[in-house]
């Protein structure tokens, strides 16, 4: 179960995720994925699903073994913050 905030995977193997796909992910409108797992890889969304293993498996299929996708859950809703 989730808790609504943003997941960041940035160790997986001991291996760091190419900060180019986070940033790549910052200035993406990802509206569309709202609910779902995405991966990241040269900023572009190579997987989505609702289903965490699913993403992780598309993606280990769609890059070289030797780099490491970003992935993250979208959230269904934007938490508000009152000054």
């Amino acid at each position: 179960k989730t808790t609504g905030l943003n997941i960041y995977y940035f160790n997986i193997n001991n291996n760091m995720v190419n900060v180019d796909n986070y940033e790549s992910f910052i200035s993406m409108d990802l509206s569309e994925y709202a609910g779902k797992w995405i991966a990241i890889d040269n900023g572009k969304v190579i997987a989505e699903d609702y289903d965490f293993k699913k993403v992780f498996q598309k993606a280990k299929e769609l890059i070289p073994s030797n780099k490491r996708p970003f992935i993250t859950k979208i959230r269904t809703k934007v938490n508000k913050i009152l000054l």
